[in-house]
């Protein structure tokens, strides 16, 4: 959100009225590493047979290395199972554990995957067109250049573009089993050679940074208040072993961040009422 707000001000600033936005090439194309196996991944499905004993052996000392050791050997046999168990920052048992109910968390996407008609890798990119793409890059894009006046155009979208792109069959999309490897192709003969062979870099805010500094100590003790409880789906008492622990801030800060964001939107959105943003603090609110 932030990048992005800060790189279309820049623009706006220099006079620029229309811009283009990469959305989709991901989607589309391939471009994610949850599309394809791990450094690590391969080098556990290279001996299935050992990594199946060591999981048997692993699940009951640590459950979250076990998770992904069977997310590593998803992917020959179960390769939208593969993709889920990358999408998320919880493993389903992980985040029922919390709530105060039952349910598959990858329900909607799970529908869009047998929805398509098509192989494996396709189906994935389908799922993350129809949620990921629209619901969260779409709006980004949308919110963040209308906040400065830019007209934001995606080309990767043109409609007869992405039906195209959806037909285009696995080993073809991926040549080599490599993300964006059709792409790439294609490129070589207008872009540099060290441009493509550039590393994948996220455009992101230092999650981290805030939730390992003074902000998370604030977040911790705003999940960890009366009202944050007491929301009816939270299993209490593994919500708050959970956030209070170390584990929340060091290693799964992701997880903690989302759980803060989603009290601060019950906050504004649920028992809130405001017309337009409020002018108060985390302190306040």
């Amino acid at each position: 959100l932030l990048p992005n707000f800060l790189i279309n001000e820049l623009a706006a600033q220099d006079g620029v009225k229309v811009v283009l936005n990469g959305a989709g090439g991901d989607e589309l194309f391939a471009g994610y590493d949850h599309y394809f196996p791990t450094t690590i991944e391969r080098r556990l499905q290279a001996f299935p047979k050992l990594t199946a004993v060591s999981l048997a052996l692993l699940r009951p000392l640590n459950s979250e290395i076990a998770g992904k050791v069977d997310r590593a050997l998803a992917y020959h046999s179960d390769r939208v199972q593969h993709y889920l168990g990358h999408t998320t920052f919880w493993s389903g048992r992980e985040l029922r554990a919390i709530l105060n109910q039952d349910g598959d968390v990858d329900e909607t996407r799970r529908e869009y995957v047998a929805r398509f008609r098509g192989d494996a890798l396709n189906s994935c990119l389908y799922a993350d067109v129809k949620t990921y793409l629209t619901d969260d890059l779409m709006l980004l894009l949308d919110r963040m250049s209308m906040a400065h006046s830019l007209e934001g155009r995606v080309p990767f979208l043109h409609h007869p573009l992405v039906n195209l792109a959806l037909g285009v069959p696995d080993e073809i999309k991926a040549l080599g089993g490599e993300r964006k490897g059709l792409l790439k192709f294609i490129a070589r003969s207008h872009l540099p050679a060290d441009l493509l062979q550039q590393p994948k870099m996220g455009f992101n805010s230092p999650v981290r940074e805030w939730v390992q500094g003074p902000l998370g100590t604030e977040m911790v003790r705003f999940l960890l208040s009366e009202r944050s409880l007491n929301r009816p789906w939270w299993n209490r008492p593994a919500f708050k072993a959970f956030v209070g622990s170390p584990i929340a801030r060091g290693r799964h800060f992701e997880r903690l961040f989302i759980l803060f964001m989603l009290e601060v939107y019950c906050r504004l959105h649920l028992n809130g009422a405001y017309t337009s943003p409020p002018n108060f603090s985390l302190e306040d609110l």
